[in-house]
């Protein structure tokens, strides 16, 4: 139910239709109680002798509580207070109820029934102090609220670059697993391995011409740009020279060969479906070795099988 705030003498006058709209809020909760919306007219209460804004003064006292339960208990007390007193109208009942529960009895049944709904109202005042002290948090904590939701702003951004970078390094690998098939499991030889394996071949070669080699990391330097590729292709050429995997690669490569029989006419004609780099240049002339033994082998016999004419 509303707070009644009556309309002062000054001031614009009031519409009839806007004062029985703030008897109609201040009277809500009686109408849900169960008194006919008829009781609260302007023309029932002036001819009850009252004007609207005595009225909303006469009612003021039980405005504050909305609860309706509450609001039931009070009239209920009311009711029992005033058992034996008549009335000549329903309205006049209303009055009556009301006009108890203004003063000195019904007045302490109201503010009981507001004590009771809010039994800690005086425990929960905070000093001026306590108040300063909050507010001197509160302004603490604004700049690391901020700082906080920025950085959280920054791990979601973050979260969405790893997915979008997440999706981008599945397709790569999709595409490549598509297009390398078993050779995917080869691994780049280690950059130290690399050092030691081309200044070994260094070594032999300054040798062999009568030479002394480059000691130091000069000599460490010109090995790899001398024989370092050699040491990468020996290192490639043993990953496919394993019997399975040779094997399983040839499979592979039978698969993605686009015209099988123009492999004796050369690398022109000898077409890979995927990428163009040194080493799958590697692989498709290992590719392209493996088959060409397999057709020249086919060879003797078909010759026999056509009289060898």
């Amino acid at each position: 139910m509303a707070t009644i705030i009556p309309s002062g003498s000054g001031g614009k006058k009031e519409s009839v239709a806007e004062l029985q709209s703030r008897i109609n809020a201040a009277c809500s909760l009686f109408v849900e109680m169960g008194f006919q919306p008829a009781l609260f007219t302007i023309s029932m209460i002036r001819s009850n002798g009252l004007t609207e804004n005595e009225f909303l003064e006469l009612i003021e006292p039980i405005s504050s509580i909305t609860n309706l339960d509450d609001l039931r208990s009070v009239f209920d007390a009311a009711a029992r207070q005033l058992v034996h007193a008549s009335f000549s109208s329903e309205f006049s009942k209303f009055l009556t109820y009301v006009s108890w529960l203004k003063y000195v009895d019904g007045k302490k049944v109201v503010d009981d029934v507001l004590k009771k709904k809010n039994p800690e109202e005086k425990n929960n005042k905070l000093s001026k102090a306590q108040i300063e002290f909050a507010q001197m948090l509160v302004d603490y904590g604004a700049p690391r609220k901020l700082e906080q939701m920025r950085i959280q702003g920054e791990i979601e951004e973050l979260k969405k670059q790893q997915m979008e970078l997440e999706a981008e390094s599945l397709s790569i690998y999709d595409d490549t697993l598509e297009k390398l098939g078993p050779l995917l499991q080869y691994k780049q030889i280690p950059i130290r391995s690399l050092r030691v394996r081309a200044y070994k071949l260094y070594k032999k070669d300054c040798t062999y011409n009568g030479i002394n080699a480059i000691p130091g990391d000069a000599g460490y330097a010109k090995a790899v740009k001398d024989f370092g590729e050699v040491v990468k292709e020996n290192h490639l050429l043993k990953f496919l020279s394993n019997p399975v995997r040779k094997e399983f690669i040839k499979n592979f490569f039978k698969m993605r060969v686009v015209n099988l029989n123009e492999a004796r006419d050369g690398y022109n004609k000898f077409v890979v479906a995927g990428p163009s780099n040194e080493t799958v240049n590697t692989v498709r002339k290992f590719a392209l070795d493996m088959l060409e033994e397999e057709i020249y082998e086919k060879q003797p016999r078909d010759e026999e099988e056509h009289g060898g004419d």
